[in-house]
Order: structure tokens, then C-alpha cells, then sequence
């Protein structure tokens, strides 16, 4: 619990919370259905967190359809989640670059409300 997790692997988790995955789950199944996808993935879709690694892009069509396949089959603790695994639309993202001397570079991703422009 203490280690960092691989950045690929956390592209995974965030992409199966932010589409809205975990919507239906009680909070106390969380973990498990997150230790769960990554284990599914990692066994079963190496080359997918593989891709995320060297290229820095992950095939969206590809992760949906695991963490779909994966939240219709999760069972929580008090039966079978009913999860709504319709993807939720998000509006369109504007991207840009920052940087500074004294941090990595990183991408700060801004949508509909969130943007400053």
C-alpha cells in the first residue's frame, strides 16, 4: 500500500473512474474492483499497458471495452453492482505543455467550465 503505483497502471484506474465506472460500486468494493481491472489487465492486456509506457498514448476503444467487460462482470460485497458502464460524454479537452525549471514537465488538460479560456 505504501509503493507508488506505475504511472500505466494509474492511467487505467483514473480512465475507469473518470468514465464513470465506479459510479454504481460502494465505496468499501473500490479497491477491490480496482485491484481487480489492473490485475485483469496486467495478465491479460500487457501489450495495452505496454503501449501506454513507450508511446505515451493508451487506445481508448481498447481500454473502454476491458474496464466495460470487467464492470458488468464485478460483483460487490452486496451482490452484483447493476453498474451503469454506459460511458458518460465529456466535452472536448484543450491540452498544453507546462514546464518549469524546477519540475518535469507535465500536461495540464482543461474541459468545458474548467478552462480558463
Amino acid at each position: 500500500i505504501n509503493s507508488p503505483m506505475k504511472v500505466e497502471e494509474q492511467v487505467v484506474s483514473l480512465f475507469a473512474g473518470t468514465r464513470g465506472y465506479l459510479d454504481g460500486i460502494a465505496v468499501e468494493d473500490v479497491e477491490r474492483f480496482e485491484e481487480g481491472l489492473l490485475d485483469l489487465v496486467r495478465s491479460q492486456h500487457s501489450g495495452l499497458l505496454s503501449e501506454i509506457v513507450s508511446s505515451g498514448t493508451v487506445d481508448e476503444e481498447a481500454l473502454e471495452s476491458i474496464v466495460r467487460g470487467y464492470a458488468e462482470g464485478f460483483e460487490g460485497s452486496a451482490g452484483p453492482s447493476g453498474v451503469n458502464v454506459e460511458a458518460q460524454e465529456q466535452p472536448d479537452a484543450e491540452t498544453e505543455t507546462v514546464d518549469s525549471e524546477t519540475t518535469l514537465p507535465e500536461v495540464d488538460i482543461a474541459r468545458g467550465e474548467d478552462s480558463e479560456s
